[in-house]
């Protein structure tokens, strides 16, 4: 059974939120570690660099209008409103 409330969506994102930064720093930790090991074997470093996508313009989504972008947000789950919030960053 899911409780509703004025918390329990942000409470669940805060703790996503929290469990990402925890991964990413533990992803850190071990590429600086395959750095130091790659550098002790004499290996050059492959680069981790992404590739960069050209931004979409900026009237992307305004054919939608705002409310019919917010309506299908609204089924998202906490994860997918999590890496929607990501992408828009990028943005």
């Amino acid at each position: 059974r899911e409780e509703t409330g004025p918390g329990t969506m942000e409470a669940r994102l805060a703790t996503l939120e929290a469990i990402v930064r925890r991964q990413q720093g533990e992803i850190q930790r071990l590429r600086d570690r395959v750095g130091l090991l790659e550098a002790e074997a004499g290996h050059m470093p492959a680069s981790n660099k992404r590739a960069k996508l050209a931004p979409p313009p900026a009237d992307a989504f305004s054919p939608l209008g705002d409310e019919a972008v917010a309506y299908c947000a609204s089924y998202l789950g906490a994860c997918d409103l999590v890496q929607l919030g990501r992408t828009c960053r990028r943005f």
